[in-house]
């Protein structure tokens, strides 16, 4: 981790530079993910600005199991509703080199993010490769608020190799 005081010495309207590498990382986050899941050679690279509440993520890298993801994004925060609740805007472009397995993909969705789809594949995808992926993410706060996306807000494409699915779970 370089740089990690400019949090604490920057002016509140300047944002605070950030470069943090680390060798492996398991997020471990109960209730949101399904277990606990490991990263290796993670890199974060970007700025926080503490007045606008905006992280901005000029270099996001990390591998797993033969795969590795580069993005750049954005992550921002609104406070929705009658309760003022706290909601994260996700922003992300990126894509991921190598093969994943396909059911990789529910170790990392969230649990209760939009759930029906979540499910369904849970269900239905037996197996498979994902390579060539490319993601897209623009999910505004009130997006997550309301557990509902639109269509544009996600965008995954990807070459699905050895698939099996069960169309009717």
């Amino acid at each position: 981790v370089t740089n990690a005081s400019a949090l604490l010495r920057e002016a509140p309207e300047t944002p605070a530079a950030f470069d943090v590498s680390l060798p492996a990382l398991t997020l471990d986050a109960p209730g949101v993910f399904e277990a606990p899941f490991d990263l290796q050679n993670v890199r974060a690279t970007g700025s926080i600005s503490l007045q606008d509440g905006v992280i901005n993520f000029t270099r996001l890298e990390a591998a797993r199991s033969g795969a590795r993801l580069n993005a750049t994004g954005r992550v921002t925060f609104a406070r929705i509703g009658a309760e003022q609740r706290l909601y994260p805007g996700i922003a992300l472009d990126g894509r991921i080199t190598g093969a994943v397995d396909a059911r990789t993909i529910l170790t990392l969705w969230p649990l209760h993010f939009i759930e029906g789809a979540r499910d369904y594949l849970s269900d239905s995808l037996q197996g498979g490769r994902m390579s060539n992926v490319v993601l897209k993410l623009a999910i505004p706060p009130e997006e997550l608020a309301a557990k509902q996306l639109r269509d544009p807000s996600l965008d995954l494409t990807c070459d699905f190799v050895d698939g099996d699915i069960r169309y009717i779970p």
